[in-house]
């Protein structure tokens, strides 16, 4: 269906070409009583302008030497050639041909210099979304009037979007000698992620527009937002009060300080900038919900804080959905069910958020004991990134309802009904036969996977897992070797790869190497670091890996660290510690094969501890 926007105005110009057709081929003799009468009879104004050219042609007596001596009409008229042009883009926009619609008109206005048909021009060419002709067309609007600032701000916001922020510089340079008015922030936000050649060029550019324009603070807001980028903190929090001493209403520049302040994970100084821009600005919602933000990411202690600001933010805008799910969603973390369930009930109401609020009211029906409640909100979600761990959840409630194979089943069908996802969806099967130690199951399907996305590190890491069960250590070692060619960072593959080597193929020197790289990756990682203490233990440097499994312990209470770091402690002869160890192995898992296994090795049962 023809775009109705694009309609109206092509409607609208063709009213325009006819009153400009009449002036412009004044030459001719054209019987305005013929024009009426056409329009008299019920014709559109296309018919209307389609007739007059007719008579035209019909009456025209001269030849044509004698016709390509007239003169070119001026700008804002239009010559035969350019009325007829314009009437191919007039019909070629009404058959919904938009190439020569706006072919035709870029036509018109480099030839006629109008500046009402290059924005025409520029129009549908950003319809279509061609922005190379839209940068071309609004630089013929520009031309046409130099003067206007609607036009520079268009050519700006192409330049913007094709990040050639010199040329953008220049426009809104323009609009600031037209009207006064500054878009510099905008500029600096655009080029914040572009490339850091790019933005040098554009800080250079802006200093030297500073210079020319030293009192204008939004200048230095833009060059503050730039240098934040450029990792220039210090200078840019300089920048951002030099902006507010020029002008302490500058608001931009107060809520860009704020937000760099809580980038760089100032928080308390960030709070206290926002809660005195605040006393200035009380309105302001950006600065009241970075607060709540704030709060809410200083932890636990500040919980309340944070739920007291989003419950004063949803009374302050109660149809900002966004705020209603922060709302919904901080309410379901501190376990206030009845307000999480009844807010996120809301957003059922409304067009946004919607998958989001029925995962999280199906997750809270869940945790409350409602599992049949919770499926219908989980299976409701049929689209979005919420769909798969949706999905995932619904499975596993059918499957803890009716078993494996109904849950299978449901995801099978899922497929069948979902074929772009499909995939996806599989690998959800492979995983929950993966969980569900049916490895034959899962084996076949991440082969199928495979098959079709042999590099998909995610599907080789998952069917190494399945080896690992099959007792297949060659095939796994093979696996978990192509996802660290892959992904060389990848320090879950370095690690299960290398305690592998270490606890089940004896080459821990081999393995030695990649897992110190895969501890430097990930330091907290307590497994990670319980493997590299185990492989030092392996090689009879019991020191080092006491050292290690000890700081492993420390981290996650964990029967298999446990196993292992008191046996560290064991070898270097302390007993009683390693029997203290061994027993808080215990509490966590009483029945703890690995344990028993290091207590039978050392001649040890667990009544003797």
């Amino acid at each position: 269906m023809f775009n109705s926007s694009l309609s109206t105005t092509f409607a609208g110009i063709t009213t325009l070409m006819l009153g400009m057709a009449l002036s412009a081929c004044s030459s001719q003799q054209v019987q305005t009583a013929d024009a009426s009468s056409v329009v008299s009879n019920g014709q559109s104004t296309v018919e209307t302008a389609s007739a007059n050219s007719a008579i035209d042609t019909t009456n025209d007596t001269t030849d044509a030497d004698t016709a390509n001596s007239q003169p070119k009409a001026v700008a804002g008229q239009f010559t035969e050639d350019e009325l007829n042009a314009l009437l191919i883009a007039e019909f070629a926009g009404q058959r919904e041909d938009f190439n020569l619609a706006r072919q035709k008109y870029m036509e018109v206005a480099a030839s006629a210099g109008s500046g009402t048909i290059a924005m025409r021009a520029m129009q549908i060419a950003q319809y279509t979304g061609d922005t190379n002709a839209a940068l071309k067309a609004a630089q013929l609007w520009t031309q046409a009037e130099p003067d206007n600032e609607q036009a520079h701000w268009h050519l700006a916001q192409l330049y913007l979007a094709k990040q050639d922020f010199t040329n953008a510089l220049t426009h809104l340079n323009r609009i600031h000698e037209l009207t006064g008015n500054d878009h510099y922030e905008l500029l600096a936000t655009a080029a914040a992620n572009s490339s850091e050649d790019s933005r040098y060029e554009l800080q250079s550019l802006l200093m030297e527009r500073s210079q020319q324009d030293p009192d204008n603070p939004s200048l230095w807001t833009a060059l503050a937002i730039l240098n934040q980028s450029l990792g220039l903190d210090g200078i840019a929090e300089q920048q951002f009060d030099q902006a507010l001493s020029i002008d302490p209403q500058q608001i931009s520049a107060a809520v860009f300080k704020a937000r760099m302040l809580a980038e760089s994970n100032r928080t308390a100084e960030a709070l206290d900038w926002i809660n005195h821009t605040l006393e200035q600005h009380p309105g302001h919602k950006g600065l009241q919900v970075m607060r709540a933000r704030l709060l809410l990411n200083m932890g636990p202690k500040f919980s309340d804080h944070a739920y007291r600001a989003f419950a004063e933010l949803h009374q302050q805008y109660p149809e900002d959905q966004t705020l209603l799910l922060s709302l919904g969603l901080l309410e379901f973390d501190t376990q206030r069910i009845d307000a999480a369930r009844n807010h996120l009930r809301l957003l059922l109401d409304g067009n946004s958020h919607r998958n989001q609020a029925l995962f999280y009211l199906g997750r809270l029906e869940e945790q409350t004991g409602n599992p049949q409640q919770a499926l219908e909100y989980f299976v409701q979600i049929t689209k979005g990134r919420e769909f798969i761990p949706a999905q995932l959840n619904a499975a596993n409630i059918i499957i803890q309802t009716n078993g494996l194979d109904s849950g299978i089943i449901y995801l099978k069908k899922l497929r069948k009904l979902n074929a772009a996802r499909a995939d996806e969806l599989m690998a959800l099967e492979a995983n929950l036969l993966l969980d569900y130690r049916q490895y034959d199951g899962a084996l076949e399907r991440f082969n199928l996977l495979l098959d079709k996305a042999p590099d998909n590190a995610s599907l080789l890491f998952s069917r190494a897992l399945v080896w690992e069960k099959l007792q297949n250590l060659e095939q796994m070692e093979a696996d978990l070797r192509r996802v660290i060619e892959l992904e060389p960072e990848n320090s879950e593959a370095l690690n299960a790869l290398g305690y592998t080597l270490v606890d089940r193929l004896d080459r821990a020197e081999e393995a030695l190497p990649m897992l110190q790289k895969a501890a430097s990756l990930n330091p907290e990682s307590a497994p990670i670091i319980d493997s590299l203490g185990w492989a030092y233990f392996k090689l009879g440097d019991y020191e080092s890996a006491a050292v290690l499994l000890g700081r492993a312990h420390q981290l996650l209470l964990d029967d298999e660290i446990a196993a292992h770091y008191g046996e560290a402690l064991w070898m270097l002869g302390k007993t009683g510690a390693a029997n203290q160890v061994w027993l808080q192995g215990y509490k966590e898992n009483p029945s703890s094969q690995i344990l028993d296994d290091t207590l039978k090795r050392h001649g040890l049962k667990k009544d003797q501890l």
